[in-house]
């Protein structure tokens, strides 16, 4: 058998094809999850556990969301945004060590600009944006127009950040009986964040009275935390998907939705602009935990805390004239067939990228 470079170039009489071997450590989130389960031709991943990671090794490696500690590896970092490097991301505080040596990969300019605000180095930082692929289901409709919103946490509070209580707020203005609103999230009415803030809608009154009123008449259905493919049924059985995030985010839930045929509605922020400006009804933000030159806003959690009445109800219009359009079954195939095509081929798209990043690294 002959060999060169580590290849084997004969086996048989047959010509075998190179084959890269790339070792992983991914976060347990759908947007690199992907990774493995549609990887780059002629790239087999090796999955990695937190405490493999922190060891030499002679393959190329991926850290996806962030790099842990690690010695002598030749490696690829993606990101969503330049908080994955810090140790306190809510607050930017405790910046990690990063290394130069190593190549980032943002997930969209959006998050590589935030990431050259905030960190100075000489990182090489490349942009990789995300692909999406799911098993797309025959569309339904119940006579109902459906918007589900992807919430987070009250928590955490990545409800808040998504958008949730501004939305739950704008619908509420609107008193319309053909809009039910579907939320998968995880809601705890007796507590708002870890900190006990305080949330409050456009009356001044607790975000839960706000909540318990809407689920009570009828037209808010939270269905809580589901399985993937669960909650993948309900976009596919929606007029909209609305997830307007204040937060720094590809927010994969929207790629998801367009990808099934979903529109969109989302915010006004820098990292939503980027990937579904062209896309989707865009709502004005109260506030974006990123400036528009890519620095930290420190007053961002103030800023949503508080319901803008006068902020509802543009939403409130802006949702209205969203739904007049979409209730008119042309303008819904036509706006559902631009979801579709914006992703497709998005995943070869990403292959090709990373296996470019893969072989540059491995070279060195």
């Amino acid at each position: 058998m002959v060999k060169m470079m580590g290849v084997n170039l004969f086996n048989r009489g047959k010509v075998r094809r190179c084959i890269l071997r790339v070792d992983i450590l991914v976060p347990n989130h759908a947007i690199w999850s992907s990774l493995l389960e549609y990887p780059a031709d002629g790239v087999s991943y090796s999955q990695l556990t937190l405490m493999r990671s922190r060891f030499p090794s002679n393959h190329v490696t991926h850290f996806g969301n962030g790099l842990p500690y690690t010695l002598r590896r030749r490696a690829v970092v993606d990101f969503e945004s330049v908080k994955a490097f810090y140790s306190k991301p809510p607050d930017m505080h405790a910046k990690r060590r990063l290394r130069t040596d190593f190549i980032y990969a943002a997930l969209s300019n959006s998050a590589k600009l935030t990431f050259e605000a905030n960190i100075a180095n000489r990182c090489d930082v490349r942009i990789v944006r995300p692909g999406i692929r799911v098993l797309r289901r025959p569309r339904t409709n119940d006579g109902n127009f459906n918007i589900v919103l992807v919430g987070g946490s009250t928590s955490d509070g990545s409800f808040f950040g998504k958008g949730g209580l501004y939305l739950i707020d704008a619908l509420n203005r609107l008193h319309d009986t053909r809009i039910k609103l579907h939320l998968i999230s995880n809601i705890d009415t007796a507590r708002s964040e870890p900190e006990g803030l305080e949330f409050l809608d456009s009356e001044g009154r607790s975000w839960t009275e706000l909540y318990k009123e809407a689920t009570a008449s009828g037209w808010l259905k939270d269905h809580g935390r589901v399985p993937r493919e669960k909650a993948l049924d309900i976009m596919a059985s929606s007029q909209l998907a609305a997830i307007p995030a204040f937060y720094d985010t590809v927010c994969y839930s929207l790629m998801e939705a367009a990808y099934l045929g979903t529109p969109l509605l989302t915010s006004d922020t820098l990292f939503m602009k980027e990937f579904y400006g062209d896309l989707a009804a865009i709502v004005p933000a109260p506030a974006s935990i990123f400036l528009d030159n890519g620095a930290f806003n420190p007053r961002f959690g103030e800023q949503v805390r508080v319901v803008k009445g006068d902020l509802s109800s543009k939403w409130a219009d802006i949702i209205s004239a969203t739904v007049d359009t979409l209730s008119n079954v042309s303008e819904f195939k036509t706006a559902s067939e631009r979801a579709m095509k914006e992703f497709d081929g998005s995943i070869d798209s990403r292959n090709h990228a990373l296996r470019e990043l893969y072989m540059e690294v491995d070279a060195r």
